[in-house]
């Protein structure tokens, strides 16, 4: 992918193989903090491995992740197309930062930003989130950029010995 998605604040760009440390990073600590549905630390190899393999064509992975770098290009996050349905032009998203780069912005304005891009210049229909039923940060992100609730999963994700509901979240484009 040679494209970089530009605002005044941010740009989104594809994974480069000097990511491997902000990788490790991000996966780690999102994975730590009860934010993702992994539950084991993730490892450099198997990140090195991850971008190796990685083609940033959405028809052959079925997903596309970009970097979210602030406006001097440091990597503050990541935002994720993933299971994209090509016959059914629909797909899931997802936003995950570095918690120093949480509340400013950041989330907002690369959702909006990949919200654009997958409609206008991939086709994709509509984008679906599933958000942990007591993430606030996160529900008022979806929300403010128009994805819509459209229902409710009892016990989905675990937390050590209890359940937490999520929150479906999704976003039309006609």
């Amino acid at each position: 992918m040679a494209y970089i998605l530009i605002t005044d604040n941010i740009q989104l760009r594809p994974v480069e193989k000097d990511d491997l440390d902000f990788l490790y990073s991000l996966e780690n600590e999102i994975s730590a903090g009860g934010a993702s549905s992994l539950y084991q630390p993730v490892s450099r190899q198997m990140l090195w491995q991850y971008i190796e393999s990685y083609t940033a064509d959405i028809n052959v992975d079925k997903q596309l992740r970009l970097i979210v770098c602030d406006k001097s290009g440091i990597a503050v996050g990541a935002v994720d197309i993933s299971d994209y349905d090509n016959h059914d032009r629909h797909a899931f998203v997802g936003v995950s930062f570095l918690s120093s780069y949480r509340g400013m912005g950041y989330g907002r304005a690369a959702l909006q930003l990949l919200c654009e891009y997958a409609s206008s210049e991939l086709g994709i229909h509509q984008l679906v989130a599933v958000v942990a039923a007591d993430n606030e940060p996160s529900k008022r992100l979806f929300i403010g950029l128009n994805f819509k609730g459209a229902g409710r999963l009892k016990s989905w994700f675990r937390r050590g010995s209890r359940y937490e509901d999520a929150i479906i979240f999704q976003k039309l484009f006609c």
